[in-house]
């Protein structure tokens, strides 16, 4: 509850210390990426994505923009009697800067991700009493990219990027993919 309060007044102090920030956000492009992903502790596996664009966050500086995505990445391994399995949902919303506006424009920014995981491990046979397990968690954590989005014609770009996410569940992806600007 204390978490709650303390966000919603720091909520309130931004919008009233900076209150241009979103008028000129919106829907402006979407897109889709796929990408090699590296979890702490854990084997490298395969990640994909969607991507909305929206718009500038401040009018006056229109090098920061806002971007939400949606991402998906699970691995699974077998060992001498069982399977365990891992399967993480991100939804994150990220500011990134571009230091360029025309052309190949490299970018850097930060953001949160309320990230949904699942994790279970199946035995073939039930010895020694060992059963069956799984466990949900929800958690916050803290995005960190840089990347560069390329034109690849009109409309429409091509993104490469690195993100590390940093939370219970630590990771690094690398991923590409294709974006279509709507404005």
């Amino acid at each position: 509850m204390k978490r709650l309060i303390l966000t919603s007044i720091l909520l309130i102090f931004c919008m009233m210390v900076f209150p241009n920030i979103g008028h000129s956000l919106g829907f402006e492009g979407f897109g889709g990426k796929i990408g090699l992903v590296m979890p702490d502790g854990g084997d490298n596996t395969i990640g994909f994505g969607a991507v909305g664009f929206l718009g500038y966050i401040l009018p006056s500086l229109t090098a920061l923009k806002a971007e939400t995505s949606l991402e998906y990445w699970g691995n699974s391994s077998d060992f001498p009697g069982g399977s365990t399995n891992l399967s993480v949902v991100s939804a994150n919303g990220t500011a990134k800067y571009f230091f360029t506006s025309s052309g190949i424009s490299p970018f850097a920014g930060a953001g949160i991700g309320l990230v949904f995981s699942r994790a279970s491990i199946k035995y073939k046979e039930q010895i020694f009493g060992l059963k069956d397990y799984s466990d949900s968690e929800t958690d916050i954590d803290l995005n960190l990219v840089g990347g560069v989005d390329i034109p690849i014609g009109i409309g429409m770009k091509f993104t490469a990027e690195g993100k590390i996410a940093i939370g219970d569940a630590d990771w690094f992806q690398i991923t590409g993919g294709i974006l279509v600007m709507l404005k």
